[in-house]
C-alpha cells in the first residue's frame, strides 16, 4: 500500500512510488519535493558541475514552484533544506552552490534580495540575462584564485 503524504511535507524523492507522483512537472535530478494538501507543488534538484567562473565544482541547483503556489515561501523552504543537506553530505572537493534566477519578474522585484537568509551571493549575469548566485560552503572557503566573469 502506498505511503500518504498529506499537509504541507518536505519529502525525498526517492521515497515516493510511481504510483504517487502524478503527471506534474519536476526539476532534472531531483532531490526533494514540497507536498502540499497531497500534492506536489514543487521540486528541488542539484547535480556536481564544473563552474569555469569560480573554478571548481558546485551543486547546481534547481529549484520549481508551481506557479499558483510561488511567493509563499515554498521555495525558500525547499532550497534550505537542499542546501542544509548538500552542505553536510557533500564530498570534500565541492565547494558550494550555484544557482541561476532566471525569473526577471523576481530579479527586477528582489533586485540582489533573492534568499538573503540563504547566503546566496550575486555572481553576474548569464548571457540570457540570468542571475548567478553562489553559496559556499562554511568549510570551504572560496578560491584564492576567483575572479568571476560575467558573460
Amino acid at each position: 500500500m502506498a505511503q500518504a503524504f498529506d499537509l504541507n511535507m518536505i519529502i525525498p524523492y526517492q521515497i515516493l512510488s510511481n504510483q504517487q507522483i502524478p503527471n506534474v512537472q519536476l526539476v532534472p535530478n531531483p532531490l526533494f519535493v514540497k507536498v502540499l494538501d497531497d500534492r506536489i507543488v514543487g521540486s528541488v534538484g542539484a547535480q556536481v558541475v564544473y563552474v569555469r567562473q569560480v573554478r571548481c565544482e558546485l551543486w547546481k541547483i534547481e529549484l520549481l514552484v508551481l506557479p499558483d503556489y510561488r511567493r509563499r515561501g515554498h521555495g525558500t523552504e525547499l532550497l534550505d533544506h537542499a542546501c542544509c543537506i548538500l552542505e553536510t553530505q557533500s564530498p570534500t572537493h565541492v565547494k558550494g552552490l550555484f544557482l541561476l534566477v532566471g525569473d526577471m519578474d523576481l530579479q527586477q522585484q528582489k533586485k540582489e534580495a533573492i534568499w538573503p537568509r540563504l547566503n546566496f551571493v550575486y555572481l553576474g549575469n548569464t548571457g540570457s540575462g540570468a542571475h548567478i548566485r553562489v553559496r559556499y560552503f562554511r568549510h570551504q572557503p572560496p578560491s584564492p584564485t576567483f575572479q568571476p566573469v560575467v558573460q
